[in-house]
């Protein structure tokens, strides 16, 4: 792989080289090296967007079994809240960002005995 990778660095200086040899042979003009160039990064942009979507994919599983290796996800509401949620702070907020103390509320209904008679 390391010389598909040299082959890569290599390509634009060889375009521009043999392009410049072209344009001083009178074969080519500076307005088709320069259009030949731009379409060409037009045809690899979307090449390189798919090769990076592969790696983000890896990194998404990579993430995935960290946090199954961190929360108990086996069943509902196993998992420790305080975690979950800094995960989610840190991954919206960013890994710095320190979380705020969390804040528990409870909602419930009282029953009167209006409620169960008809």
């Amino acid at each position: 792989m390391p010389g598909a990778l040299q082959q890569a660095r290599e390509a634009p200086v060889d375009v521009i080289t043999i392009g410049g040899n072209a344009i001083a042979a009178g074969t080519m003009t500076l307005g088709d090296l320069i259009q030949y160039i731009f379409f060409t990064g037009l045809m690899a942009a979307p090449i390189v967007q798919i090769a990076s979507i592969g790696t983000q994919i890896t990194e998404a599983f990579a993430g995935l079994d960290r946090i199954r290796e961190l929360l108990d996800t086996t069943r509902e509401d196993a998992a420790d809240d305080i975690l979950l949620n800094e995960i989610i702070w840190r991954s919206v907020r960013g890994a710095d960002s320190p979380m705020p103390a969390p804040v528990r509320a409870a909602f419930y209904k009282t029953h009167t005995k209006d409620d169960g008679e008809k």
